[in-house]
């Protein structure tokens, strides 16, 4: 290939174009990154680092990315997935290569033809020149901007769903409210199984440009402006509110749309992120906010007249406090997971869930235990965090009095809910509650919550903790299932995956998260327990 001019038009499409992009249209002093995304094929890996070598002379850094299931062998995975995973490289190397205030343009020569398509349609809603280089011609030619957009109406009319889908990857249509019409949305979301759906890879490009282009465009659609505008209203609040929730509130007073904003009650424990949710057809929205062991509840009362404005309203509250959704820091955090001692329906082997034992002699021991091995072993815990359930906050408190911290006790770190089994012996509710033939994640049982429910309720729980607590050390006791759901998240292994971590009484569970990493350090380790284990084996 090397030997070959650059202008030679029988180097492979890929080659040729690239080399006539460059000559055409860069300028000597402009700083070039080259971006390869190859299939997800041995040939393909292997052409890629072929080309990384080749361009190496002409950019000034090359990078090769392989795009998962991006395999013609394999049509269904290709079009279900790799399609969709060459969609959101694109998106985020466009993004990246913006904040930098770089130039970003596609080359969409070569490959499957396929993704020309998608390449075209990347471009147009992304506002960046795709160029391609037809057989024949001697040089590439920007593609014709064509009339492509999206439909905002729809956008905003489903944007709760969206919001959901692309935030948690796939929602089970049982859970969806009854009289949501998803007809409007084909070619936007798909059925990834027959309970479950998902953002299709326009649907999640829809979802991903009208986000960010919704300060300069979607604010055509946000409610009138309230005839007593710039009007604070009381804005009594109590003064036990904390000082951001306070700030909050009066930036959601002052805003054009809003007529006023109420608290209108609190739970003694975190809901997970601010939430922001249309009430209806009143125009109320209701926002969720929490801090330490509490949340608030408000409503937001808008001018909006139809679901649709409540919907761009709702878009601009999650726009104006984002950093409260999502955590921009880098720093990382250490949790150390404790499983509960041994309690008193364990030994007698009882259905645990929400049935709420109290920890043996034995699960006393163990608990004060491990407390002293955190003590000597992890003096810097910053915080600590209990399930409410009784076995977990006994544990929780010989803890605490070790460490000199006091437990804070979250709902949502509780078992998962069995429901009417939780209590019963083994054998009792084999005979009186059987498990289902068919076991799936988002199916309830014997009025307990399902597998989605539980791990939702339990992440979402576990990544404010982890926003709440950037560059901290953060002890959690709870159950071995809550455990699993976490260590299940940090490995990024999907839901539906049958992954399991033995957690022994009071065993701890160590990890480090960052940004980009997540370090491992210990599983299910139960050093503490060995002088008790060899008297109890006396």
């Amino acid at each position: 290939m090397k030997r070959l001019r650059v202008d030679h038009h029988t180097i492979c499409a890929e080659v040729s174009s690239t080399l006539s992009f460059i000559r055409d249209q860069l300028t000597e002093e402009e700083p070039q990154d080259l971006y390869l995304l190859t299939s997800d094929t041995p040939d393909g890996k292997k052409i890629g680092n072929i080309l990384k070598l080749y361009f190496q002379a002409f950019f000034r850094q090359v990078h090769v990315f392989s795009i998962e299931n991006l395999n013609g062998e394999k049509p269904e995975l290709f079009k279900n997935e790799g399609l969709r995973n060459l969609v959101k490289t694109i998106v985020q190397i466009v993004r990246v290569t913006s904040n930098r205030g770089d130039r970003c343009v596609i080359n969409a020569t070569g490959g499957y033809k396929a993704q020309i398509s998608f390449a075209g349609l990347i471009g147009q809603v992304l506002k960046i020149p795709v160029y391609y280089q037809f057989e024949g011609f001697p040089s590439v030619v920007q593609l014709p901007e064509m009339p492509i957009s999206f439909d905002y109406k729809i956008w905003l009319r489903h944007f709760r769903l969206f919001w959901d889908l692309y935030r948690l990857g796939v929602v089970s249509i049982k859970l969806l409210p009854k009289h949501v019409d998803l007809s409007p949305l084909n070619g936007l979301i798909e059925y990834q199984s027959k309970e479950q759906i998902r953002l299709s890879s326009v649907g999640w490009l829809m979802h991903e440009v009208l986000w960010n282009q919704f300060k300069e465009h979607g604010r055509l659609y946000l409610p009138p402006v309230a005839e007593d505008e710039g009007q604070e209203g009381d804005c009594e609040w109590g003064n036990d509110l904390p000082l951001h929730l306070q700030t909050m509130l009066q930036t959601i007073q002052r805003l054009p749309f809003v007529t006023s904003v109420q608290i209108v009650g609190t739970k003694d424990q975190i809901s997970g992120p601010m939430t922001f949710t249309g009430q209806g057809d009143s125009g109320v929205i209701r926002g969720s906010y929490s801090h330490e062991q509490k949340t608030w509840l408000f409503d937001i009362q808008t001018t909006a007249v139809d679901e649709m404005q409540v919907n761009a309203a709702i878009v601009e509250l999650y726009q104006r406090f984002e950093p409260l959704v999502q955590t921009p820091s880098e720093k990382s955090v250490e949790f150390i997971l404790v499983r509960h001692g041994q309690h008193v329906g364990e030994k007698e082997e009882r259905i645990e869930g929400w049935a709420d034992f109290e920890l043996t002699d034995v699960g006393h021991k163990q608990a004060q235990l491990v407390a002293q091995y955190l003590k000597q072993n992890y003096p810097g815990i910053d915080a600590l965090y209990t399930s409410s359930l009784m076995r977990a906050r006994q544990t929780a408190e010989h803890i605490g009095r070790e460490l000199g911290i006091q437990p804070l006790v979250l709902d949502d770190l509780r078992a998962m809910n069995y429901g009417k089994p939780s209590g019963l012996t083994k054998k009792e509710a084999e005979i009186l509650y059987p498990v289902p033939p068919k076991q799936v994640i988002f199916n309830r049982a014997y009025d307990g919550e399902s597998e989605l429910e539980f791990h939702r309720r339990v992440v979402e729980l576990f990544y404010e903790l982890a926003h709440r607590h950037q560059g901290k050390t953060v002890c959690i006791v709870t159950h071995g299932r809550a455990i699993n759901a976490i260590l299940k998240e940090v490995m990024n292994l999907p839901l539906s995956h049958d992954f399991r971590v033995d957690s022994a009484d009071t065993s701890i569970h160590h990890f480090v998260m960052r940004q980009n990493q997540t370090l491992l350090r210990r599983v299910n380790h139960t050093d503490h327990l060995v002088a008790l284990q060899m008297d109890t084996a006396k």
